[in-house]
């Protein structure tokens, strides 16, 4: 599927978006508990972790169960392999890994005798020049959005993922993007939310990280934002789950990314 637009969203009261350091839990159409895994391996070991919990039902309150104990490894076809050190409850680091763009990644977590593998494929580096701000004047009221400037390579599937803090605190919407109108072009389109509480006014410190993200990552993330803004039931009337490319039934992903990150103040 490419399909570009930049998708944004304010996740409901379950779904609450993670960067590595949070459990978020966005299961809803089970009363079966189910390990979530979140899943991020990147060039810069600053943004790398893997968080485990456990899935709740879509009623229950926003206090998730992490998972500890659990034995996480991360190999590539290059023959490396780490085993990831529990910093704290649910969350495990790399201890050597560090992602190169071109290789492929493999994720093992073995946890209450049950094995789940994911496999993922960093691409490529897209250089991530600057961060400009658009405004739209809605009802009479201001609204500043900011927009990341990059150059998409030509002629290949590019696919992005962004991430939107404001004075420090994180933007709860989804911003997702691929090349299929884009290909081979300058990129400078703004970043949208409409229904996101963080308000962008000048002076305001805006910091945006740009991933690159390979296309079973980009389906998570489009089919998580469909759900939560697609009028979330399907017709059975029982929401689904988004699509995930972690084998044995777990919930999440695992996404092998290049990232980097811009900030600068609103004007």
């Amino acid at each position: 599927m490419r399909t570009k637009a930049i998708y944004s969203i304010v996740l409901i009261a379950a779904i609450i978006l993670s960067s590595c350091e949070k459990v978020i839990d966005y299961e809803l159409n089970t009363t079966t508990p189910k390990l979530v895994i979140e899943a991020n391996l990147t060039n810069n070991p600053d943004y790398s972790a893997v968080t485990l919990s456990k899935s709740k039902n879509f009623t229950d309150n926003n206090t998730f169960e992490a998972v500890s104990n659990a034995l996480v490894i991360i190999t590539d076809n290059a023959g490396n392999a780490d085993t990831l050190k529990e910093t704290q409850p649910g969350t495990y680091k790399p201890l050597n890994m560090v992602g190169v763009p071109g290789r492929t990644y493999y994720l093992t977590v073995k946890t209450d005798d049950e094995v789940y593998t994911a496999e993922s494929q960093m691409p490529n580096t897209v250089s991530f020049d600057s961060i400009s701000f658009n405004s739209i004047n809605r009802f009479g009221e201001i609204t500043i959005f900011p927009a990341p400037h990059y150059q998409d390579p030509a002629n290949e599937n590019n696919y992005y993922r962004f991430l939107e803090y404001v004075n420090g605190e994180r933007s709860t919407s989804i911003f997702i993007s691929n090349d299929l109108l884009y290909d081979g072009q300058y990129v400078n389109q703004s970043l949208r939310s409409f229904s996101d509480e963080l308000n962008i006014e000048p002076g305001k410190t805006v910091e945006i990280l740009m991933m690159t993200i390979d296309a079973n990552v980009y389906q998570y993330f489009n089919s998580l934002s469909q759900i939560s803004g697609g009028g979330g039931p399907n017709q059975s009337g029982t929401p689904a789950n988004p699509l995930t490319n972690i084998s044995g039934g777990a919930l999440g992903y695992f996404s092998s990314c290049t990232i980097q990150k811009k900030s600068t103040i609103a004007f």
